[in-house]
């Protein structure tokens, strides 16, 4: 087990510790996105959009689902 590893994956894929997922309203509904993109991200240099497919357009997809029910 890969103690180091797992510990990066914990602490680095904290979507609270991100300072634009911090200020986003959808951060309770989408997670910070996948942990895994989070992580390439951060320590492999890539630059993988996290934010949720709702973000910004929440209000369409609420109003969406009452009318349907």
């Amino acid at each position: 087990m890969n103690v180091g590893l797992i510990s990066k994956f914990i602490i680095g894929t904290d979507p609270y510790l991100h300072p634009e997922c911090k200020e986003c309203s959808i951060l309770p509904i989408c997670w910070g996105g996948c942990p895994m993109d989070r992580f390439n991200n951060k320590f492999n240099r890539q630059n993988i959009d996290t934010c949720c497919r709702y973000k910004g357009k929440m209000e369409k997809f609420v109003l969406k689902y009452i009318n349907k029910s």
